[in-house]
C-alpha cells in the first residue's frame, strides 16, 4: 500500500478548533498526516492580531524605576509649571496649575507608589498631562523615555505578593532588559481627586 500523502491532503477527522493534534496520540498509520508541534506554521504558534492587540505606552522614569501609561490617555507633555498648593489635599497632590485655561491638579506618583521623595526639578523633568475622562491630571516625572508599541501577550500580571488590591501597577513589561510597571490611570485619578 502506497502511504504517500498528496499535497493538501487532510485526515478524515479534524481536531476541535484551536486544539492542535499531537502526533504521539495518533495511531501509527495516521501519524504522518499530522504536523508535529515543531512543524506548526508560525501563525498557529503565536496569537493572532485580533487576540493579541498592540498597545501604545508612554514610558517614563521616576528615579531608577520605569513606568508606563497608555498613550490614548495622553494630552501633552509640558515643562514643570508653577504650582499652587491646595490646603488639605491628598499627600500625593503637589498642587494645581493652569494649562490652557483649565485647572490641572499635578500629582507626585512617587508617593502613590511608595518611592523615595521627589528630587528638585532637573532639565529632563516633565509633567505629563493625561485625561481619563474626568478632566486633566498632571503627573510629575523625572524624564520621559519613549513611546512603546507592545502586544498584550508581552505584558504580565504582577506576581502574587507584589501588587495588592487598588495598586496602581496593573501589568509588568520589559524594555531592553529592564522591567517597567504599567499604571492604571483610573486608580491614580481616584487617589488624586
Amino acid at each position: 500500500m502506497d502511504r504517500s500523502t498528496p499535497a493538501g491532503a487532510r485526515p478524515l477527522s479534524n481536531p476541535p478548533a484551536g486544539a492542535p493534534r499531537n502526533v504521539a496520540d495518533e495511531p501509527p498509520e495516521l501519524a504522518e498526516f499530522f504536523l508535529r508541534p515543531d512543524e506548526q506554521p508560525a501563525e498557529l504558534r503565536t496569537p493572532t492580531a485580533a487576540n493579541d492587540p498592540v498597545h501604545e505606552l508612554l514610558l517614563f522614569a521616576l528615579g531608577s524605576e520605569w513606568y508606563a501609561l497608555p498613550v490614548p490617555l495622553l494630552r501633552e507633555i509640558v515643562m514643570p509649571p508653577p504650582l499652587s498648593e491646595v490646603p488639605r489635599s491628598r499627600p500625593s497632590v503637589l498642587g494645581v496649575t493652569m494649562i490652557r485655561g483649565e485647572v490641572v491638579p499635578v500629582m507626585d506618583v512617587r508617593r502613590r507608589l511608595g518611592l523615595p521623595e521627589q528630587p528638585p526639578p532637573a532639565p529632563a523633568t516633565r509633567v505629563v498631562i493625561v485625561d481619563g475622562g474626568e478632566g486633566p491630571l498632571g503627573i510629575w516625572v523625572d524624564r520621559v523615555l519613549q513611546v512603546l508599541r507592545v502586544r498584550s501577550s508581552s505584558l504580565e500580571a504582577p506576581p502574587p505578593g507584589v501588587a495588592s488590591e487598588g495598586d496602581a501597577v496593573v501589568r509588568l513589561g520589559r524594555q531592553g532588559g529592564k522591567l517597567y510597571g504599567v499604571l492604571e490611570l483610573r486608580l491614580l485619578i481616584e487617589e488624586a481627586r
